[in-house]
């Protein structure tokens, strides 16, 4: 299925920009573009949900204990936070140090 999306000049600009610097023509980097994102709001919204479960189950530890399957279910949740905060952790820092290579090449 065709789309057409009108984009500012501005935009349309860097999206060759990017598009050229990855010698890939426009309509390829956009579609990869535009499929990136959507899994990243799939994978957001999903783990909205997981996320959610992981405080119950906190929440439900302060006053009772968990059952095994709890325990490792809550055990589990954490570990994908843990993965999903060093990945964060992981953007900032590049993040950083592309900044400080501008200012200080």
């Amino acid at each position: 299925m065709a789309i057409t999306i009108e984009l500012d000049d501005a935009m349309a600009s860097q999206l060759r920009s990017e598009a050229a610097a990855r010698q890939m023509s426009l309509e390829e980097f956009g579609r990869r573009l535009l499929a990136e994102a959507m899994h990243r709001i799939q994978v957001s919204s999903n783990w909205r949900a997981r996320n959610q479960r992981r405080v119950e189950l906190i929440r439900k530890s302060t006053s009772a204990e968990l059952t095994a399957a709890e325990q490792a279910e809550l055990d589990d949740l954490q570990a994908e936070l843990y993965e999903r905060m060093e990945t964060a952790d992981q953007d900032l820092l590049d993040r950083i140090a592309d900044l400080e290579n501008t200012v200080m090449p």
